[in-house]
Order: C-alpha cells, then sequence, then structure tokens
C-alpha cells in the first residue's frame, strides 16, 4: 500500500501537481503510518529512496529551494498552497514596509 501512495507522489510531481505530492509525502511521514514497521519492513529498498527524493522535494530548507527549482522547469503546475500562500504573505508585508517608507 505504501508503494502505491509513494507511486501517486511521484505521479502527481511528475505532473507538476505539487499541493498533492506535498500532500501524500507529508501523511507518508505521519507519525501514524511510521509506526507501521512491519509495513515499511516490506517496502523494497528502491520505493524508500523514491519517497527520499520526494521528501528531498517537500522540505523547508533553504526556503524550499528544490521544490522551487522543480516548479521552475514543470510547464504547468498546480502549486502547493502552503508555499504559495506564504509567499504572497511576504509580498504583501514588503510591499507594506516599502509603502511606509516612502
Amino acid at each position: 500500500m505504501i508503494e502505491r501512495f509513494v507511486k501517486l507522489a511521484r505521479l502527481a510531481k511528475d505532473w507538476g501537481v505539487y499541493n498533492i505530492t506535498f500532500e501524500v509525502v507529508a501523511a507518508l511521514n505521519s507519525k501514524a503510518v511510521a509506526r507501521l514497521v512491519n509495513t515499511w519492513y516490506k517496502v523494497p529498498s528502491k520505493v524508500k529512496q523514491e519517497l527520499a527524493a520526494l521528501n528531498d522535494i517537500v522540505s523547508p530548507d533553504r526556503n524550499s529551494y528544490h521544490y522551487r527549482a522543480a516548479l521552475k522547469s514543470s510547464q504547468s503546475t498546480v502549486p502547493y498552497l502552503g508555499t504559495l500562500m506564504k509567499d504572497v504573505e511576504s509580498g504583501f508585508e514588503r510591499t507594506a514596509i516599502l509603502g511606509r517608507s516612502q
């Protein structure tokens, strides 16, 4: 079952639907799923490596560097709403700060 969710996250990433990618990877990294030790034991190492690559994309490190790079290289995308809202909010804050300084 975990293999199917990893495949879903990879396909969503390939199609540029990053919102689904983020949500599926977050669910796979949840504590409830992490406790399924016997299930994770049966997951092939190739699938675990694929999940690790997806974790790199959804990682917030360096201001979501890997996600932003993947987003730029995609033709059409459905962006991750969390990052999009953060960018919009910071844009409003910058505008407000610049507006006050004039």
